[in-house]
């Protein structure tokens, strides 16, 4: 085998190449296993979250019934006052969009 060899040489660049690729493909499939951990660990916090707050929520309106001495108005005021915080998100979120949306035109 001479250094010059066309065939030898086209045969180590070929193996240099797919090595070079395998690497790439490690590289990203580990890249993704990491997000999915990230992913995967910011759903379960997120989930706690919202029971804890769930919880929470639960207990301030049981304490406004016995409050108000009414079966069912903590409830009415617990829920009255989530959905003006759902309507805010909401219609912030779709302001947000639409700006974005603008900028992205121009």
């Amino acid at each position: 085998m001479s250094f010059f060899d066309p065939q030898a040489l086209l045969d180590l660049l070929g193996k240099y190449l797919k090595t070079q690729f395998e690497l790439v493909k490690l590289d990203v499939q580990d890249s993704l296993e990491q997000l999915m951990q990230r992913l995967l660990r910011a759903l379960f916090a997120l989930m706690a979250l919202g029971l804890a707050l769930l919880m929470l929520m639960f207990g301030l309106a049981l304490y406004l019934n016995q409050c108000l001495e009414s079966p069912y108005l903590g409830f009415v005021l617990m829920g009255g006052l989530l959905l003006i915080l759902a309507i805010a998100l909401w219609l912030g979120l779709k302001k947000s969009i639409t700006a974005s949306e603008d900028e992205s035109e121009e």
